[in-house]
């Protein structure tokens, strides 16, 4: 037990001021979207995810998006999960940073699309990601609050940076004379 522990101690400090980049696997994502409703009962005991205006997502497959819902709760991500698999394309998750920090838990988000972000300040190595992947015709989600809170009906004021991904992204696409939707 000291092994795996002292093994375990060593990852983290040797990760802790690293860049989590998405590591996105398709087979992880599609054994993940498989087993979600039954991960989505086990853990919160929610039967169904219903979306309303799905179809809107469903209009712009396929194309580049930054999703920005509110995050009440840890639930969140794994609802917003559950969105991609029902429109059956997978999304990419920025994500904070210590939410990597269990070694096998960060494995599998960075496999399902996830990629960290140092909270409060200009990640580089995030933000390079977050333009290329857009640029690249991906879906990002980004709870723009920041943190979870635990009022559904009561947003949080958005942090400045959400909005200047998009606005990056538009400026690299017209740099590169394609610029798209």
């Amino acid at each position: 037990m000291m092994l795996r522990a002292g093994r375990f101690k060593k990852w983290r400090e040797g990760r802790g001021g690293a860049f989590y980049p998405p590591l996105d696997s398709a087979f992880c994502i599609r054994v993940a979207w498989r087993f979600m409703p039954k991960i989505l009962w086990k853990t919160a005991r929610v039967r169904e995810v219903v979306v309303h205006g799905l179809e809107k997502l469903e209009a712009i497959k396929g194309q580049r998006a930054v999703v920005t819902p509110n995050h009440p709760t840890n639930l969140d991500p794994l609802i917003l999960f559950e969105l991609s698999r029902q429109i059956g394309e997978p999304f990419n998750y920025l994500a904070s940073r210590e939410s990597f920090s269990l070694p096998l838990l960060g494995w599998l988000m960075q496999k399902c699309g996830a990629y960290s972000i140092m909270r409060g300040t200009v990640d580089r190595a995030a933000i390079k990601t977050t333009r290329s992947l857009l640029v690249g015709g991906r879906k990002i989600v980004m709870f723009p609050e920041g943190l979870t809170y635990g009022q559904n009906v009561t947003l949080m004021p958005f942090h400045e940076g959400v909005v200047q991904f998009g606005f990056w992204a538009l400026e690299d696409l017209v740099k590169s004379g394609s610029p798209g939707p």
